[in-house]
């Protein structure tokens, strides 16, 4: 799913389809952070997974807001992928036309 937010309230949302979706994108967070003549000018902060310390089938990791988690991974070998980049991971992703 895509979401799009302008502070907290809901400005869009959408399914998307994923190019070659048995392969991880890995985390991605993209910031519109201002109009530059017109254009949106964009940041985005990517998160590399390696940093997560793998139990077994479980990795734990630390929310945003300190909450520690223990999270079950549906396929541990991707818990060590580096972050990947940003540009190929929008380039599979498919998001439709906005109505």
């Amino acid at each position: 799913m895509l979401y799009v937010r302008k502070g907290f309230s809901p400005v869009f949302e959408a399914p998307v389809t994923i190019a070659q979706g048995d392969t991880p994108l890995g985390t991605h967070v993209f910031t519109a952070l201002a109009k530059d003549g017109g254009a949106l000018r964009w940041n985005v902060v990517s998160l590399p997974t390696e940093h997560l310390v793998k139990k077994g089938r479980y990795v734990n990791t630390v929310t945003a807001r300190g909450e520690k988690l223990r999270v079950q991974l549906a396929a541990p070998e991707h818990a060590q992928q580096p972050a990947g980049d940003p540009t190929a991971a929008l380039e599979r992703i498919n998001i439709p036309a906005r109505r």
